[in-house]
C-alpha cells in the first residue's frame, strides 16, 4: 500500500486493523506493544512513519479518555 501511493488515511486504517487483529488473536500482545514492535522491526521508512503517526493518534486518544475520566470523577 505504501509503495503504490494509497491514501494516508487508508494506510493508517489498514495498519490499525492489522494491529487490532493480532491483539485480538493473541493473549500476550497489547495494542501499543504490538505497534512498538512493528516500529522496531520495520525497515521501510514510509511504513514506519505511518506506524509512528498511528501510535501518536492512539496515545492522544488514550490520554483524552483518561483526562475525561478524571474530570467525571
Amino acid at each position: 500500500m505504501v509503495l503504490d501511493g494509497t491514501s494516508s488515511r487508508r494506510i493508517r486504517r489498514y495498519l490499525n486493523r492489522f494491529c487490532a487483529w493480532w491483539v485480538n488473536a493473541s493473549d500476550t500482545w497489547h495494542y501499543q506493544e504490538f505497534l512498538q514492535w512493528f516500529l522496531e522491526v520495520c525497515w521501510d521508512k514510509s511504513a514506519a512513519e505511518y506506524a509512528t503517526a498511528l501510535s501518536q493518534l492512539q496515545f492522544n486518544k488514550l490520554h483524552t479518555e483518561i483526562s475525561r475520566a478524571g474530570v467525571a470523577a
